[in-house]
């Protein structure tokens, strides 16, 4: 009889735990957990001073006066772990991000807005608990002003729970995943055997078999075939890895608690941090490659007799380009909010599960960019790319058409485009005072910063430049023409390289406290700073395909490029989160050098690699597969930087 009690104990304890929740809650919904909060904070400054432990607790592992709190730790991240196993006698502990301004006082000059962190009772709501806050400030003679918790900021445990539509997220992915095992065995068998299926399972089999699709992915072209522009490999694989350094740093900037962010923001006055804050550009880069790719696929079919097919056009793009999408927007909103806890995890990830619950839609419509204005809140953060790459793939017919059929009219016509999106540009940037590219620091006008975003950043005819100057390439290297002779091609490379570091560098002049803001400078850099790279862009790609490109052509045209390359679309969809999920975890403040973002930045590219690969076989691989086979493509793929379906990629 005693071994049954003993062994029963636990079983007793969480269902006593269990009735005290829905004690709780009870009380929550009959308006008494008001004055019970009240109650147990009281509890917890009696407790404090009588040297309770479990209250010690709560209060070790809240906000007092951080160090560094003058040099920019603006976000102390507290103890999380220690609140949550704080166990007072009716309660536990529950972490809350308090936003507290500070009352200036004699001593301390005035501080920015903190976000601090409290411990408090878990039967007080989400607002209560900026009281104790409050309090704990109050202990070290700090006056606050204003404290609001964040909302959905708070945890505690047994906070969550795993819902319907958890599960059937994992049933999908598992589903998924036990496909493409299956149909990796299957294609063995098969093949060991020399059997051939019926045509409905041959599909199947070949779309998604494991080993076929790796084989795929780390299979290396050799030799050069005609048509291909092996340098798209490298300038693809080199973009993206841009792309992620630009989001670290965006991130780490926003979120991550360092002891001297103020550091950070005087990044842009530094000539050296330019390729950092311009990794913008590098977005124009994959916009000059999806007009390019699109544009030469098309020409190059023309020269050989075949039809554009507008209606396959749409349908091969959209279902290609949709499937990794889907998968990860199902993944975000119903799995990745559980897959940790920290700090800051709640504020990043329980906005963005509820955001792509709500807004998954308008992502995979590519229209988030244009109807999630003003509130932004959109579901994959990155996806605003998709979104606009996808919008200007839709407009391409209507100058593509044309141009396969009357180039003489079409190509002044797209030059006409390309000063037509130039004059929205400087007419926008002027008459609103806009900062010269997507502000980052020293705005000359602070509701700039959101109007830039949508008006000049977004929206797709204002970001037309560089993917109409790809379509001009595409067209023009789509008939074989004689190369340009060495002495002009060496000096269009002096041109290049000076006008490529001309946009990339002179932006540091506008970021400098002493320059004062001209209207008419920032409309002119803003307004040309893109078809500047993107004609750069152009030039790299025709020179390495037309023998010109040197060492430039030997670094871009690596073969080892490849298997990253076909990777590239997926690391786009993936690393955002990955970043996200390492600064939601952290649980102590990080101490900001550029070496430290270097050493993490390459983590970053290590780690993401086998995520992409994952996404890549479960959703990309078998989807080019299927859509190749729906319109009878998959024996006449050509060899256009590898994959000739594969647009912008990132």
């Amino acid at each position: 009889m005693e071994s049954v009690t003993k062994s029963s104990a636990p079983q007793m304890q969480k269902m006593g735990r269990g009735a005290m929740s829905l004690l709780l809650l009870l009380l929550v919904a009959s308006g008494a957990a008001g004055q019970l909060c009240e109650n147990h904070i009281d509890q917890y400054k009696t407790g404090l001073k009588s040297g309770e432990t479990w209250a010690l607790q709560m209060y070790d592992s809240s906000t007092k006066l951080p160090d560094g709190a003058l040099t920019g730790l603006v976000s102390p991240p507290g103890n999380f772990d220690e609140c949550l196993g704080v166990r007072a006698p009716e309660f536990i502990g529950k972490y809350c991000r308090i936003k507290v301004n500070f009352a200036q006082g004699p001593i301390l000059p005035p501080l920015p807005t903190f976000e601090v962190a409290a411990c408090g009772p878990s039967t007080c709501s989400d607002e209560e608990i900026a009281q104790v806050a409050e309090f704990n400030l109050g202990t070290v003679n700090l006056s606050v002003s204003s404290a609001a918790t964040y909302t959905h900021s708070c945890e505690y445990e047994g906070l969550r729970s795993l819902d319907t539509g958890f599960w059937v997220a994992i049933g999908v992915i598992s589903c998924l995943t036990l496909l493409v095992v299956v149909c990796g065995l299957c294609d063995w068998l098969l093949e060991k055997r020399e059997k051939k299926p019926p045509k409905v399972v041959e599909t199947l089999v070949s779309a998604f078999s494991l080993q076929r699709n790796l084989k795929q992915v780390f299979r290396i072209s050799r030799k050069k075939v005609p048509g291909q522009i092996s340098s798209i490999h490298g300038i693809r694989v080199l973009s993206t890895a841009w792309v992620v350094l630009g989001h670290r740093y965006e991130i780490f900037a926003m979120a991550m608690p360092f002891m001297n962010s103020f550091q950070i923001y005087t990044l842009p006055q530094e000539f050296s941090s330019m390729p950092i804050i311009n990794a913008l550009f590098s977005v124009d880069t994959f916009f000059v490659l999806s007009g390019f790719l699109v544009t030469y696929i098309c020409c190059t079919d023309a020269v050989k007799g075949r039809k554009f097919n507008i209606i396959q056009y749409y349908v091969y793009r959209y279902l290609r380009l949709t499937a990794p999408v889907a998968f990860m927007i199902l993944f975000i909103a119903f799995i990745m909010y559980h897959l940790g806890n920290g700090p800051q995890w709640n504020v990043l990830f329980w906005s963005q599960s509820q955001t792509c619950k709500d807004r998954w839609w308008t992502t995979l419509l590519y229209i988030n960019n244009v109807v999630d204005y003003p509130s932004m809140s959109t579901c994959l953060p990155q996806s605003w790319y998709l979104s606009v790459d996808m919008q200007l793939s839709w407009a391409a017919p209507i100058v593509l058409i044309p141009l396969l059929r009357w180039p003489k009219y079409a190509v002044p016509a797209m030059g006409m485009l390309i000063l037509l999106s130039t004059a929205l540009n400087f007419g926008l940037t002027y008459a609103y005072d806009f900062f010269w590219t997507y502000p980052i620091y020293n705005i000359p006008n602070p509701t700039s910063q959101t109007d830039y975003w949508f008006w000049c950043y977004l929206m797709p005819w204002m970001r037309a430049q560089p993917y109409l100057v790809g379509m001009l390439l595409g067209w023009y290297m789509s008939t074989p023409r004689k190369p340009m002779g060495r002495l002009w091609a060496t000096a269009v490379w002096l041109l290049s390289t000076a006008a490529t570091l001309a946009v990339l560098f002179t932006i540091s002049l506008a970021y400098r406290p002493d320059h004062p803001y001209n209207e008419t400078e920032a409309a002119f850099y803003n307004s040309l700073h893109r078809l500047v790279w993107g004609l750069s862009v152009a030039w790299v790609i025709y020179a390495c395909s037309n023998g010109l490109g040197g060492p430039v052509d030997a670094i871009l045209s690596w073969r080892y490029w490849q298997p990253l390359s076909k990777l590239s679309y997926c690391v786009f969809l993936t690393h955002m989160f990955l970043i996200f999920y390492e600064v939601g975890v952290q649980r102590t403040p990080s101490y900001f050098t550029q070496p430290f973002m270097v050493h993490g930045l390459l983590a970053d590219l290590l780690a993401v690699i086998p995520l992409s690969l994952l996404l890549y076989l479960l959703t990309e691989a078998p989807a080019m597969a299927l859509t190749r086979k729906l319109f009878g493509k998959d024996k006449k793929q050509a060899a256009v930087g590898g994959d000739m379906t594969k647009q912008g990629g990132a």
